[in-house]
């Protein structure tokens, strides 16, 4: 995976920005190819020691060759069940292989800083979509984190 991060903070400010693009071995050999490209920007403040609101949006598309890579695995699977019951269970986990194009999130979080760095309580709610080819999926995520730095 290759990386490119920016993060900036100014008086309880902070901006971070992050790309990335990353590259896969395809399932049946050959060579190394790009797969998902994606971009995070997140936007927060601190409000006092205790108290801090962040912003976050982050995409990811997934190239076609991935998806046809993806697909192609799927389809094997499929293929390569040997009773009713097999088949059943991989055409519900591999039938969708390759469909989804994009993922985009936007999410809104709020921190308690218990004990500065060293213990967190981090509350987050976010807004999901997906790009399939047949159409958008939407959903929501709610999230309740204790986070503890040795």
């Amino acid at each position: 995976r290759l990386s490119a991060e920016w993060l900036g903070k100014i008086r309880g400010v902070h901006m971070n920005l992050i790309s990335y693009l990353a590259w896969y071995k395809p399932w049946q050999g050959g060579k190394v190819l790009f797969g998902p490209l994606g971009f995070m920007a997140e936007a927060g403040y601190r409000f006092d020691l205790m108290w801090e609101l962040t912003l976050r949006y982050a995409v990811t598309y997934i190239s076609p060759r991935l998806r046809d890579d993806s697909r192609s695995y799927g389809e094997a699977q499929i293929a390569a069940a040997t009773s009713p019951e097999e088949m059943t269970q991989a055409v519900m986990q591999y039938e969708r292989n390759g469909d989804q194009t994009t993922n985009n999130e936007l999410a809104l979080a709020a921190t308690a800083h218990v004990i500065g760095n060293s213990l967190k309580v981090v509350g987050e709610t976010a807004w999901q979509q997906q790009l399939w080819n047949t159409g958008r999926r939407n959903g929501f995520r709610l999230n309740l984190q204790l986070q503890l730095l040795f």
